[in-house]
């Protein structure tokens, strides 16, 4: 899962400066990383800017964990999505907590069923987790 880690240096940068962009001479040489405040940063903004690019992590671990953590973070966001693709799996998902909901109904003594939200809460704290990453 390696890739360019331009969008997360741009990122991390507008974090904390308001930029226009930046150019990366040579990948993994924070040196050679140019960048164009916008005309309302300030001089701390500026300097903070330069201590991201300065401290920046190049390597492929820290993009693969950042590129996963976007990953988990749109397919939570993808929950509440009505695309068909996503309609269909939720439909899914309900159907198969009517099936739990009815295994927990003849279980002695009863359990309660689960509800929708707690389905939700679920899925989002498994993807959170990392157990739906492979």
């Amino acid at each position: 899962m390696i890739a360019d880690p331009t969008l997360r240096l741009h990122l991390a940068i507008a974090t904390v400066c308001p930029i226009v962009g930046i150019n990366i001479g040579s990948m993994g040489d924070p040196a050679s990383v140019t960048f164009i405040p916008d005309p309302s940063a300030t001089a701390s903004q500026i300097t903070s800017a330069q201590n991201t690019i300065n401290s920046f992590d190049w390597s492929d671990t820290a993009q693969n964990a950042w590129m996963l953590q976007q990953t988990r973070g749109s397919a939570v966001n993808n929950l509440g999505v009505t695309v068909d693709v996503y309609v269909l799996l939720r439909a899914l998902m309900l159907v198969l907590l009517d099936e739990i909901n009815l295994i927990r109904s003849l279980l002695v003594p009863v359990q309660t069923a689960r509800t929708t939200a707690q389905l939700r809460a679920a899925i989002t704290n498994k993807i959170n987790a990392g157990n739906a990453d492979s």
